[in-house]
């Protein structure tokens, strides 16, 4: 069955506190779509959207997808990002009993409204047990009720308001090297990672939104980096001479690599922004939120 692709005119985004979902929701508006952003802020933070704070076309819910969630007015698409928090053995078992809870419950919004709905889940990998459960959920929604649905699978992402309980790789290495480090090195450094600036994976899921594609996406780099090269990459750019510190031993050679030739041929979609740069940009942001919260001290 043909599914046209949606006029995106109202859009809920769970999740919307988080890292990727902040950005998402300031790109929605500056494209002029309204947006509903749901997040209960355990581990997202209502500052990633408080630029946004005297705009009428922004709405904020607080709320917990364990329950069900009820929106007035018509929607065109629900961006399902939300994920318990990832901290620890607890986070993980939360991620495997209370994710495709709240994936259901965003599919039973959607269904409700006639919407759209993509599933966004960073992964770790093929054995990642809440991903597996969203795309079922997402899969069986399609066929059982001939939604409109699709798939991404986001690899490690980063940028500006990158939390430090996501402890991806690129998170520790900016916090380390932007506090002057030592920045810690497993190994030799020679392992293989990859990691796609935000700007880039929010395209990647507005495109995969509009596009009326179902099935999954994956969005990443395409081309690896190793540890030792992205850590010298950003201590570079913070300036700081963060000395590196080797210590134990690596515990995979290779991290998991996104497959981005359906993107690439469905959508034309593909990471535009350079690592270097990327990081520069992130950094500069991070002063900048330092700067103002200093600011916003001496105010006091």
């Amino acid at each position: 069955m043909h599914i046209s692709p949606p006029r995106l005119r109202r859009v809920v985004v769970t999740g919307g506190g988080g890292s990727v979902g902040g950005h998402l929701c300031s790109r929605l508006r500056a494209q002029g779509v309204a947006v509903v952003s749901v997040d209960t802020f355990t581990s997202g933070c209502p500052g990633h959207l408080s630029h946004l704070a005297d705009d009428a076309g922004l709405m904020i819910v607080n709320h917990d997808l364990e329950q069900p969630l009820q929106v007035q007015g018509p929607v065109d698409l629900v961006m399902h990002l939300a994920s318990p928090s990832l901290l620890g053995e607890e986070g993980r078992l939360r991620r495997v009993l209370a994710g495709p809870h709240g994936t259901r419950t965003a599919l039973e919004l959607a269904r409700d409204k006639g919407a759209r709905f993509v599933f966004a889940c960073g992964t770790t990998g093929p054995d990642d047990e809440e991903l597996q459960g969203g795309e079922a959920l997402t899969t069986a929604y399609r066929h059982a009720y001939g939604m409109s649905t699709a798939v991404a699978r986001v690899f490690d992402s980063y940028g500006p308001h990158m939390r430090s309980q996501e402890r991806s790789t690129m998170t520790t290495l900016v916090q380390q090297a932007f506090s002057g480090g030592p920045v810690l090195i497993a190994g030799d450094g020679s392992q293989a990672r990859s990691v796609c600036y935000v700007d880039d994976v929010v395209s990647g899921l507005l495109a995969l939104s509009r596009s009326g594609a179902h099935g999954v996406m994956e969005f990443g780099d395409p081309e690896p980096r190793t540890l030792l090269d992205l850590a010298r990459t950003v201590v570079d750019a913070a300036g700081t001479q963060a000395p590196f510190l080797f210590v134990n031993a690596a515990t995979e050679a290779v991290g998991a690599q996104p497959d981005i030739s359906r993107a690439r041929e469905v959508l034309g979609w593909q990471p535009q922004v350079a690592l270097a740069d990327g990081v520069r940009r992130t950094i500069r942001a991070m002063r900048e939120s330092l700067q103002g919260a200093g600011l916003r001290r001496l105010a006091l």
